[in-house]
């Protein structure tokens, strides 16, 4: 294992460090920038502001009472006696309290039951999806609450209707944009929500992602101590959205930065999520930019093998690639790569969901995780001499 793979390892395994049971709030997201480098605005992450709204625990010392009775006359669900309930409502008016989504929810009673927003089925080479799923379905059934999944287009104006309808008590979204109108309609309307991935502006956001730009600097160092100086990034995202896609975004900043910083040559192809027209594109820039190494994005890395084996070029002899797949299938291919922890991200947006539900006042929890660069078999020395994409 390489130096760049050993201390990736070690970074992710002190990311880890969190108790699956009650992921630990979180006022702090981690910084994608570091090490001196250029402050990007488009990939800015900052700090968490704190709400100075007046919550439940301060209606309960303003009105002596406990803050299960708060809850109780705000829910509706159990008896409490008049003159209590009259010193309650007078606290909630004096201190303009104004009731979240969940409150809200309470008062019509509530299903235990969470909506995983997945991307439109088309997409249905993205076996990834099937993990987080796994993991937000392992950590709803530890507490007994339902996990329902919705494939339908999600209009930003009509993303909390499943809330509003009382099916589910809050949602995970994925996919996410730099400027998720989403994550806006759900925040602006104290919806309970959490997100797998995350937008520019992640104030009250509740999210967990991968930190893919530090994913990407470390996949461009690897390949540039085997001595690559021609460095090709397959850029995948959504058809039509790879400048607003968050992971896109933030890959295309944070390579331009590497190979700028390394002094070697990059180039990016943007390749939407369709097997055919990325093994295209890939012919093209083999044949054109005549790279002696690869990144691919998403799950590009499949097609862009068969092209290259089409075009004669042998992995990692004449060319090297390093993936950003789930482990399971680069594992499979022998392929250096980027391990998506798939299932763990799943598991944490339902997790921090479910802290968000069950208590109101909850600062937001933010994660970054720093996935390991593990490597296998598709990455090694650059070409001695070409001929024709043929090493000697």
């Amino acid at each position: 294992m390489s130096l760049t793979a050993y201390v990736m390892s070690k970074r992710f395994d002190l990311a880890y460090r969190v108790d699956r049971d009650e992921v630990k709030p979180s006022t702090e997201v981690l910084p994608e920038q570091s090490s001196g480098r250029p402050h990007v605005p488009v990939c800015e992450y900052g700090k968490v502001k704190q709400d100075s709204a007046p919550k439940l625990a301060d209606i309960a010392d303003q009105s002596g009472v406990s803050l299960s009775t708060v809850s109780y006359v705000l829910s509706g669900k159990r008896p409490i006696s008049e003159p209590v309930r009259r010193r309650v409502l007078k606290a909630i008016e004096d201190l303009e309290y104004r009731p979240n989504g969940r409150a809200r929810a309470l008062a019509s009673g509530a299903t235990h039951a969470l909506a995983l927003l997945l991307p439109s089925p088309q997409h249905k080479d993205r076996i990834e999806h099937h993990s987080f799923v796994a993991g937000a379905a392992q950590a709803t059934s530890e507490v007994d609450y339902s996990l329902v999944l919705s494939t339908s287009a999600a209009r930003a104006a009509r993303v909390g209707q499943l809330v509003d309808q009382r099916r589910v008590d809050g949602l995970i979204l994925m996919e996410i944009d730099l400027r998720d109108r989403r994550v806006q309609q759900l925040r602006t309307q104290d919806y309970a929500f959490s997100v797998i991935g995350h937008p520019a502006d992640t104030k009250d956001v509740n999210f967990v992602d991968i930190d893919i730009a530090t994913a990407v600097r470390r996949a461009v160092e690897h390949l540039v101590e085997y001595g690559h100086r021609r460095i090709v990034i397959f850029n995948e995202a959504p058809r039509g959205r790879g400048h607003v896609y968050g992971p896109a975004c933030r890959s295309r900043v944070a390579f331009a930065e590497s190979v700028a910083e390394l002094g070697v040559d990059g180039f990016e192809v943007d390749v939407p999520r369709d097997r055919n027209r990325t093994y295209e594109a890939a012919i093209e820039a083999l044949s054109e930019r005549r790279p002696t190494a690869v990144i691919a994005l998403g799950t590009s890395s499949p097609a862009i093998v068969d092209a290259a084996r089409d075009l004669g070029l042998r992995i990692p002899n004449d060319l090297s690639l390093i993936g950003f797949l789930v482990p399971e299938l680069a594992e499979l291919l022998r392929l250096t790569n980027v391990d998506f922890p798939v299932f763990d991200m799943g598991h944490f947006g339902a997790k921090m969901l479910i802290n968000r539900l069950v208590d109101p006042d909850r600062p937001p929890t933010q994660l970054l995780l720093q996935p390991p660069l593990t490597v296998r078999n598709s990455t090694g020395p650059v070409p001695r001499k070409r001929r024709g994409g043929r090493s000697k």
